[in-house]
């Protein structure tokens, strides 16, 4: 029975760490990424997907708490998200922020039928540098899979002092392209 680290004390990645020294070897989740319990609910860090070799995404924000700078990222190996002047990147960074909407969409293409879903946040530090950080401390999420094609990603920042998983809610959708 796998160990649920809600009440561990430790942070989200100090958790997966010790998840996966114990596992020694053990297989990963079928996409590859490792999971930890928490509070009941698999967490990961990073969520891999399949999806089709061309196709839409449309990223909505459902939540935001607080005053934190936090958003997503989306990678795609191997293709990427079509901009609107034609470039393809293959990492997005959205930003949800007051000033910007609360829903994007872009066309893509995916040679290896597969993209990964992280957030993403700024951390201020002494002095007032600030950097944009992933995958730190009580950075994880849980997946949530809505209807075909659609899924909801409950965050936890990495700056949390216990994850709420609350932090940043977002639903992704992928669309094929019409036949």
């Amino acid at each position: 029975m796998p160990i649920d680290y809600a009440d561990t004390g430790l942070t989200i990645q100090q958790a997966l760490v010790q998840a996966n020294q114990a596992r020694k070897g053990a297989p990963l989740e079928r996409d590859g990424t490792p999971s930890i319990l928490w509070g009941g609910k698999k967490v990961v860090t990073a969520h891999s997907l399949a999806v089709p070799p061309k196709g839409s995404l449309e990223l909505r924000l459902i939540h935001r708490k607080g005053d934190l700078r936090q958003g997503c990222d989306i990678s795609i190996p191997n293709g990427g998200c079509i901009l609107r002047g034609g470039e393809v990147v293959s990492l997005l960074r959205t930003w949800w922020l007051p000033e910007f909407e609360d829903s994007v969409s872009y066309e893509f293409v995916a040679r290896e039928k597969r993209l990964f879903v992280w957030n993403v946040y700024e951390m201020v530090w002494p002095g007032g540098r600030k950097t944009e950080e992933k995958w730190t401390d009580n950075a994880g999420m849980w997946v949530e899979d809505k209807r075909p094609g659609e899924i909801v990603y409950h965050c936890s920042a990495g700056p949390a002092v216990k994850p709420t998983f609350d932090d940043l809610v977002f639903s992704l959708l992928v669309r094929e392209p019409p036949s």
